[in-house]
């Protein structure tokens, strides 16, 4: 790719970062774009990119599963501070419908999808923190749910899994909350749950995850906590019971636990998201229950939750985070034997708390969903398949450009470049600025209708030497009618009060006349001098890259806007 490319738009925090797409507005650096391999045409041509969609308000937790029975995969996300669970339903190529929404308790903190009523359909578990219960939703197999049945937890849970731990075939639930403890939910089989029994944990558990690390066919349970620095690993006995944790060190201040084979062996292993220390503990399963002492992964800043997932289909298992710290997600490509290379970053929405990997895009190719807090939204960032996703901006080392809050995705009618007002600056159209409207864009050249003509000209965004786009225009008129009235009636009420002696009878009523006539005058003054319009324009950094993007309407132009 050429450095003229990479380097065209770059990044400023006292700048409005914005990509105008054809049907997408993406706040985010162009060099989000840019980070592809070179067309021939001079432009940059990505095989995948990032989508938002809109979510309820502080996401915290998203989870994929085909929620509707279309073989499409769809999004289930935890809303902490709408009090909700929304579900979006895939379309099968990356992008998702809007959300509908179904209550929760209060601050629901994490979501899970498992057919917990054994009718084939899979239903819904949401950790509620503020209560202290979890929520059932029982699904149809539409995409739509029961309302909620509630059940009693530990204190604050922050997490849920589905799973069977009892050995009966019927998904019980598993949370973890601030007491110290984790709670096991045994499961009827027809969605309904047994009462909690509570297990000693470390202090201040954030996370829980279900395995079976013994290699005795038994489900397992390892918890990340919080403010011990631990993760505890707790064998389970095969009928819903659990040995005393035992608990092996990790780096600060961990949030999240994933379980996988990473090292080739067969045996499960260990992943922990350390917020504190921005690192992910891997610790190495001996098979028996045991584990190794950690080794640590640079990711970025304040990673909150960790998943395990070969993302880059050579067989072997990686890491995916994302860091609320850096409103990014972070990628470390697995060796196959317990090491990883260093982090690549990737941009998120801002404050992003949980991830999610499937193929949403039906290529077979596995996806990121990444639960935005800061921005409201889910970000999906499309997988290459080799391990990269979308545009690549990370150094290794987790220090990646902020990204701000996505514009919905769902939006029927988003802003478009299409059909835009513009001012151009460019050699097809002489040594003047042109304002015109934008047509079609193809390759590296737009096509461009000036003013009060009626045939387009073809417009090379690599020979532009200026590009404004318009904001709308301001109107005067009301400020021009305000003055003219206030002015008119003093002027009209000053010549009405000459024109009768002190005491006359009739000098109030001569001065209101006097005062309604010059007001009127004023006014209409006012409104033909005040009804002047100034059209408004954000500049355009240059030079600009065209890109072909996955979205709605196929293609994006990436530009910076500068007076925004």
């Amino acid at each position: 790719m050429s450095s003229s490319l990479v380097s065209a738009v770059r990044c400023s925090r006292r700048i409005h970062r914005v990509a105008l797409r054809m049907g997408l507005l993406i706040p985010v650096c162009a060099s989000l774009i840019m980070a592809s391999a070179e067309s021939s045409t001079g432009g940059s041509t990505l095989s995948t990119g990032v989508f938002s969609f809109e979510a309820g308000s502080a996401p915290f937790s998203v989870a994929i599963g085909d929620l509707n029975g279309d073989g499409k995969p769809d999004m289930a996300v935890a809303n902490y501070s709408s009090r909700a669970v929304s579900v979006l339903l895939g379309r099968g190529d990356g992008r998702f419908a809007a959300k509908v929404d179904y209550e929760t308790g209060s601050q629901p903190y994490s979501v899970a999808i498992g057919d917990v009523s054994g009718d084939g359909k899979p239903d819904l578990a949401v950790a509620n923190w503020g209560p202290s219960t979890a929520s059932i939703f029982l699904g149809d197999g539409n995409g739509a749910f029961e309302p909620k049945v509630d059940y009693g937890t530990g204190v604050n849970p922050r997490s849920v899994v589905i799973g069977d731990v009892s050995g009966d075939g019927k998904p019980d639930l598993v949370t973890v909350g601030g007491a110290g403890t984790v709670s096991v939910l045994l499961g009827h089989g027809d969605g309904s749950f047994a009462a909690k029994v509570d297990f000693l944990t470390g202090s201040f558990p954030r996370s829980v995850a279900i395995g079976d690390v013994s290699g005795d066919g038994k489900q397992d349970l390892a918890v990340a906590n919080n403010d011990a620095g631990t993760v505890s690993v707790l064998l389970g006995q095969g009928d819903g019971s659990f040995g005393a944790k035992v608990d092996y060190g990790t780096g600060s201040q961990p949030y999240s636990v994933a379980m996988g084979d990473v090292s080739g062996d067969g045996k499960l292993d260990l992943g922990v998201a350390n917020s504190g220390s921005s690192t992910v503990s891997v610790l190495l399963g001996h098979g028996d229950g045991r584990f190794g002492v950690k080794a640590d992964f640079r990711v970025g800043s304040a990673p909150l939750s960790v998943a395990i997932v070969d993302v880059s289909g050579d067989g072997k298992p990686d890491l995916v985070t994302v860091n609320g710290g850096s409103s990014s997600a972070s990628v470390l490509l697995g060796k196959g034997d317990g090491s990883f290379g260093a982090s690549v970053g990737y941009a998120t929405g801002n404050t992003p708390q949980s991830v999610a990997i499937g193929d949403v895009s039906g290529d077979g190719k596995p996806d990121l969903a990444v639960a935005n807090s800061g921005s409201n939204t889910v970000s999906v960032l499309l997988g290459n398949g080799d391990g990269s996703f979308g545009a690549r901006m990370g150094d290794g080392t987790g220090s990646v450009a902020e990204s701000g809050p996505i514009a919905k995705a769902n939006d029927p009618d988003p802003f478009r470049l299409e059909g835009r007002r513009v001012r151009l600056l460019a050699p097809e159209l002489g040594p003047r600025k042109v304002t015109g409207i934008v047509g079609e864009v193809r390759g590296d050249t737009l096509r461009f209708t000036p003013d009060k003509q009626s045939t387009s000209t073809p417009v090379r965004l690599g020979a532009l030497s200026g590009l404004e786009v318009s904001r709308g225009t301001k109107s005067h008129v009301w400020t021009g009618v305000g003055i003219g009235l206030l002015g008119g009636a003093l002027v009209g009420g000053a010549i009405a009060s000459s024109s009768v002696q002190p005491g006359d009878e009739y000098e109030g009523l001569v001065i209101f006349i006097g005062g309604v006539l010059g007001g009127v005058v004023g006014m209409a003054g006012g409104a033909i001098i005040g009804s002047t319009h100034t059209e408004r324009w954000d500049s355009v950094r240059l030079p600009i890259s065209i890109g072909l993007l996955p979205n709605t309407h196929g293609l994006g132009l990436s530009v910076e806007l500068t007076n925004r």
